[in-house]
């Protein structure tokens, strides 16, 4: 229509000049054609069009938009390929194209602006969350008792934003607010087991910062097992927690910080390598609170010095094949901590006595995964790794350096329909020194001081081995599935080996309802030192553990899960002191309880979960003694943990926990030792261990982010307040002189922080 009605014009000129044409004098006759010749107007100028290249980008990080919708002025529509481009031929005339894609805010662009150009970048900001659809998560083995937490998630609403410590939000467990480490269902943290991918960890946690020692930008997703998992991990008796990797490949570059104050600071890059095709990721993050805290202390007058400090490197390569992948992964952590405190027992002319402790690992893992045909999988994982541990306290020392190789492999073979075939091995090899000066303990002296007692010195180099297989089978009998399995296993400082047979099974009451059990024996060694001829028993047997667990599991919505479980563990073979052997397995723990997990499933907007623990953990020291409380009975825990994003840029959510406060032992009455001029506790001879117990703990963490975005780039303010209660939360008891008089230690008061991440 527009190029009609540019003719008008020429049509009036054309007729006005026939007009003056047939009335014109002879002179302008014989410009005009030849008699018999017809004049014919000049044709119509061709309609302008232009070509340009449009690049789809998100604002924010630069990533190329796939599969934008480009709409033209007629109503034709063009996708941008795989890296947001697109040939667009632009109409002639005026009008607009719009640009979108679900989960951006539309772009309009006027077609005057694009005309004339070849190349035009578009970046697109993302639109106002909707709570429309649910994040559907990958599907893996079924487990009575496994949960998988997304990273996405776990940065969030992790203390620390750490994907390692989400189980302290999950159903079952127990925690401690300045210890990273975890209690499963009554079982110490030294019970559980960390893995990432199929590497066992030496440590996972660092011990200030709430930190673990791999980045969350290398991971895809948590896995967590409060009990009852399958044969294919051992050596624990507690929960498993598993950090997966990624196995996805960026389509630019990108590097990201992050300034974290008052711990430390972290430095992240990643970036496709082999034509794209392959993912390469560096991580560097080091502690600076160990540069200030000694000042702070000294300007405050305390008569202490605390420098903690911890840092890790990380490399990662991911390669994706036809039929599998290889990763490779190496890693270096360390953590420190130097302590100067005053003490009868120092040895310097200050009166004040030290405590340096320093632990470091390096590890170097590469996992192959392949199909082999139409039935069979494999996965082989090799790893070295190299641990350090030193500890000096006044004039007492162990260091322990342990070098050694694992190979870890599975085999998977599809069977008719959905059932599966599991067979696999650990092979593990260890060379271990160890130097030890320490005081030896003696129960029958009722006088006993560590500081004034005979040490002894142990220099020695010890080989260790390990090896273990597994077998288990997932079995479909109409809407049963069973999955029977049976891990046989030897570690060489037991001197023997064992077996322990498993089962989990599952049934589908209806759509929406499972129900699901477990039972299944689970045995660990006892640790390096309780077997040592010096200062433990070698004699010492397996610590077992039987779980028996039984649940059910309903789909509400696509929004909301619930999964409510009722379990009963009991652990016998636990390592108890004794005045004969130094060490005994007579030690005996019962946990039992009943949990509900309430989830609301991950979408743009929201997510969450209410998580509640009723348990009852009962030890017995000796067969004929009575059960006590356990070292860990927090009879009552619970978890509400949310997240909201408010707007495009801005999220808010937080964490509130409550649980019953702490057990610990009460002094019955002390004696005064003249030999050493103090005060030293005793118990009576019918005090129960672990018979007090301190107030309730509550604490609600709050926070705040908002997102900076530019067209290739972005900034991430966060803050927060971690820590409030209507006062602070007693963490422990302190006794005075003559232990007459006991008060709470009182932990730290709300602390505020700021952090800023950036992503280039």
């Amino acid at each position: 229509m527009a190029s009609t009605c540019r003719r008008w014009p020429w049509l009036a000129g054309a007729l006005l000049q026939a007009t003056v044409v047939s009335l014109s004098t002879t002179k302008l006759q014989a410009q005009t054609p030849a008699a018999g010749v017809a004049a014919t107007p000049a044709a119509a100028a061709p309609a302008v069009t232009s070509t340009v290249t449009l690049k789809v980008r998100v604002k924010g990080s630069g990533a190329p938009v796939g599969r934008a919708e480009i709409t033209l002025p007629d109503g034709k529509k063009l996708l941008t390929g795989k890296d947001g481009e697109v040939q667009v031929n632009l109409p002639a005339g005026d009008g607009q194209i719009r640009v979108y894609r679900p989960g951006q805010e539309p772009e309009l662009r006027d077609i005057a602006e694009l005309r004339g150009k070849d190349r035009v970048e578009i970046f697109l900001l993302p639109a106002t969350p909707t709570d429309n659809e649910v994040i559907v998560r990958g599907e893996k083995r079924p487990e009575a008792s496994r949960k998988t937490i997304t990273i996405a998630e776990a940065v969030k609403v992790a203390p620390g934003g750490d994907p390692a410590q989400i189980p302290k939000l999950l159903p079952g467990v127990q925690s401690r607010s300045f210890s990273p480490d975890i209690v499963v269902r009554g079982s110490g943290p030294e019970d559980s087991l960390y893995r990432v991918d199929n590497y066992d960890m030496p440590f996972i946690f660092h011990r200030i910062g709430n930190l673990s020692v791999i980045p969350p930008q290398m991971l895809a997703d948590v896995e967590f097992s409060t009990g009852g998992f399958g044969s294919q991990y051992g050596n624990v008796t507690g929960g498993v927690v598993v950090l997966h990797t990624r196995s996805d490949v960026p389509e630019t570059p990108k590097f990201e910080f992050k300034i974290n104050i008052p711990f430390y600071s972290a430095l992240y890059y990643e970036t496709p390598v082999n034509d794209g095709k392959d993912l390469l990721a560096a991580s560097v993050r080091r502690s600076y609170l160990e540069a200030f805290l000694p000042l702070v202390l000294k300007k405050s007058g305390a008569d202490l010095t605390v420098v903690p400090f911890f840092g890790d490197e990380h490399l990662y390569y991911y390669h994706p094949t036809e039929d599998g992948h290889v990763k490779i992964i190496a890693t270096h952590a360390y953590d420190g901590l130097h302590l100067l405190f005053p003490s009868d027992a120092a040895t310097s002319p200050s009166g004040k006595a030290t405590f340096d402790f320093k632990t470091s690992f390096e590890l170097i893992g590469v996992e192959w995964k392949k199909t082999l045909d139409k039935d069979w999988s494999m996965t082989l994982a090799p790893n070295v790794f190299n641990n350090d541990n030193v500890i000096d306290v006044i004039d007492n020392n162990i260091d322990v350096k342990v070098r050694g190789i694992v190979v870890h492999a599975d085999f998977t073979r599809k069977l008719d329909g959905k059932n599966r075939l599991y067979l696999g091995g650990e092979l593990g090899y260890g060379l271990a020194n160890i130097y030890v000066v320490a005081p030896v303990i003696d129960n029958n002296d009722p006088f006993f001081d560590p500081a004034s007692a005979p040490k002894r010195k142990v220099s020695e180099t010890a080989k260790y081995t390990s090896a273990a297989g597994w077998v288990a089978t997932d079995r479909y009998i109409g809407d049963l599935m069973l999955t029977p399995g049976i891990r046989p296993f030897y570690y060489s400082q037991m001197k023997k080996g064992g077996y322990d047979p498993r089962l989990n099974w599952r049934y589908q009451l209806n759509h929406d309802n499972s129900l699901k059990g477990a039972v299944g024996q689970y045995s660990e060694a006892a640790q390096f030192q309780d077997v040592d001829k010096v200062f433990g028993n070698p004699d010492l047997k397996y610590i077992r553990s039987m779980h028996y667990i039984l649940g059910i599991e309903t789909a509400w919505s696509d929004r909301w899960l619930s999964d409510v479980q009722v379990f009963y563990k009991e652990i016998n073979g636990l390592v108890r002191s004794d005045p004969v052997t130094v060490k005994n397995n007579d030690g005996k723990l019962i946990s039992s309880g009943f949990e509900l997990f309430i989830r609301r499933n991950v979408t743009e907007r929201l997510f969450g979960w209410v998580a509640y623990t009723y348990s009852r953990n009962r030890e017995q020291d000796a067969p004929k003694d009575h059960y006590h409380a356990g070292k860990y009975d927090q009879t009552n825990v619970f978890n509400l943990v949310g997240d909201y994003k408010l707007t495009p840029i801005w999220d808010l959510g937080g964490r509130f926990v409550y649980h019953t406060g702490d057990t610990y032992t009460g002094v019955d009455h002390s004696v005064y030792n003249a030999n050493l001029d103090k005060y030293q506790a005793r118990e009576g001879l019918n005090t129960q261990p672990y018979n007090q117990r301190l107030p309730a703990y509550h604490e609600l963490d709050i926070y705040a982010e908002r997102d900076i975005l530019y067209d290739t780039s972005k900034l991430t303010w966060r803050f927060g307040v971690e820590y409030l209660a209507l006062q602070r939360q007693a963490q422990g008891v302190q006794n005075n002189f003559d232990y007459s008089k006991t008060t709470y230690f009182r932990g730290v008061p709300p602390i505020p922080y700021v952090e800023l991440r950036g992503a280039i």
